[in-house]
């Protein structure tokens, strides 16, 4: 019985914390999009759109918000983050420890 409670209280408590999560995600979109000028400043002067980059990171940051906000509701993960880090991931543990390095 301990345990079936110590497990409730852990669902609950990570269910508030990605809600937390989402909500912060939520206001650093739409930070990013109401102060677009200031944000495209701190891109670095090397990366060509530094404006599109600000408008990008910030439908980045809401479609975080909208997935964390889904999982929530539905209850399931969709696999395509855990793919991409994955393969992104799979020269750093082959045989070749140095592969990641000449990987480009």
């Amino acid at each position: 019985m301990k345990t079936t409670l110590g497990l409730a209280i852990m669902d609950k408590s990570q269910t508030v914390g990605r809600i937390f999560v989402a909500v912060s995600l939520v206001v650093f979109g739409v930070q990013h999009f109401l102060y677009g000028g200031f944000v495209a400043g701190l891109v670095p002067a090397f990366m060509p759109g530094r404006l599109f980059w600000a408008y990008f990171v910030g439908v980045a940051f809401l479609a975080a918000a909208a997935g964390i906000l889904y999982e929530e509701m539905h209850g399931r993960r969709q696999p395509c983050w855990s793919d991409v880090f994955s393969f992104l991931g799979a020269p750093a543990h082959s045989e070749d420890r140095h592969a990641f390095a000449r990987w480009k």
